[in-house]
């Protein structure tokens, strides 16, 4: 849905050769947030059993916590690099329309 969204090609049209670049850019975008959420997520459950489980820490800490680094990477979306096999793969994508 995103990637229709971002090229406005409506289903069940096919994409052409020239929305790679809106969709190489698409996927970049999608990437960044699934990466940056899944990598808070896992952080918040590794927080959650270790401080308020383990050491009967209270959960709201924690939970704050988690909610200004969530903040942090909201306000810094775009600064981490995708991983370099995504980012080959996203290139090789966006240079097709080269060929």
């Amino acid at each position: 849905f995103a990637l229709r969204r971002a090229t406005g090609v409506p289903s069940p049209h096919p994409f052409s050769v020239d929305d790679l670049p809106v969709l190489a850019s698409e996927c970049r975008r999608i990437l960044d947030v699934t990466s940056n959420t899944s990598s808070l997520i896992c952080q918040f459950e590794k927080d959650v059993l270790k401080h308020v489980v383990r050491n009967r820490k209270d959960y709201d800490t924690i939970a704050n916590k988690m909610q200004t680094e969530f903040d942090k990477v909201k306000d810094n979306r775009g600064i981490q690099a995708l991983e370099k096999f995504e980012e080959i793969g996203l290139m090789r994508l966006e240079k097709r329309i080269h060929h």
